[in-house]
């Protein structure tokens, strides 16, 4: 099943209205948080080679959180059971906003909004290796391979590459300017058949890249600094420079439970909130006008300025070993 990577909403009967996408109905399919504006452009990066046998490539994509938009770095996972692969998770126009499709695993790859991810993932199903019995193969062609593995773990495909030197790096399907690719049959088949959600370290992966604030769009501009890790992130496995997310926009833990009510807190309480508190503090102004001048020692100290956001990283180009 789908799952939603950030203040998930689980629909059970998801009837999309999109540009691009003709409406579906499918009871497999859940829709993460919907947001009014598009996530940014998905960033150039090289793929870290796997360093061991059976990963699977998962590509970077954006997420969203109480502080915005934030990255999360492309890595290499195990699969949940020999054989099955991964369909990643895509952002796709729907009824006036941009919902977010969690990505899931399956015997085959399903629709994934036509995004090119790249490294295999180039809109529809994925190049970058296949299972041969209880091993899984690369194709050094598209991914980039420890080669010290044993020569039965890769093969070479050259048909197989897609030249990603002058590709869209768009990152949601549908609405304004976005990609038009629509599911086959064949993709929305997949989601009708037996489907697994991410694991325990695909979660984690996600919990500690939207608590590291070099990974906020608000903070790297579209430009994070790290975009692709050889290993999942977790607990004890932080990117580089890592910095924990400011309370004030760190988002707040859901709940399973909760899970229902958190877009509306979003959509709903934050137009409230700025309503209420604007004229309270209109109000108070006049009163500390007439009010007598304090005493020097009672003035208050000025307000510490806000630290800058570090310059954006050049981070190369899309390219393959």
């Amino acid at each position: 099943m789908r799952s939603a990577v950030v203040l998930s909403v689980i629909v059970a009967a998801a009837s999309l209205v999109i540009f691009a996408v003709p409406s579906r109905v499918d009871a497999q399919v859940s829709i993460g948080i919907s947001v009014g504006f598009a996530p940014p452009a998905l960033p150039q990066y090289y793929e870290p080679a796997a360093t061991q046998p059976n990963l699977i490539w998962q590509p970077g994509y954006w997420g969203y959180g109480a502080g915005g938009y934030f990255w999360i770095p492309g890595t290499w996972v195990a699969a949940p059971q020999v054989g099955l692969l991964w369909t990643p998770g895509y952002w796709g126009w729907n009824n006036g906003q941009y919902s977010f499709y969690g990505g899931y695993w399956g015997q085959n790859v399903g629709y994934y909004g036509g995004i090119n991810y790249g490294y295999g993932y180039y809109g529809s199903g994925y190049r970058g290796g296949r299972w041969q019995g209880n091993s899984f193969q690369y194709n050094t062609s598209v991914t980039n391979v420890n080669r010290s593995l044993s020569s039965r773990n890769y093969y070479s495909d050259p048909g197989s590459y897609v030249n990603q030197s002058n590709i869209s790096r768009t990152s949601y399907n549908g609405g304004a300017n976005g990609v038009t690719a629509r599911p086959t049959q064949a993709q929305i088949a997949v989601e009708h058949q037996r489907t697994y959600p991410m694991t325990s370290a695909q979660t984690a992966h996600v919990a500690v890249a939207q608590q590291n604030r070099s990974y906020l769009d608000s903070v790297n501009k579209g430009s994070p600094g790290q975009v692709a890790v050889p290993k999942p992130l977790a607990a004890n496995n932080h990117p580089a420079g890592y910095t924990a997310v400011q309370p004030q926009s760190k988002p707040a833990p859901v709940q399973p439970q909760q899970r229902a009510a958190a877009p509306q807190q979003h959509t709903a309480m934050q137009p409230q909130q700025h309503a209420a508190a604007q004229p309270q503090q209109r109000a108070a102004q006049p009163q500390q006008h007439a009010a007598p001048a304090p005493k020097p020692q009672q003035q208050h100290a000025a307000p510490a300025k806000p630290r800058g956001s570090p310059k954006p990283v050049d981070l190369g180009y899309w390219s393959n070993p």
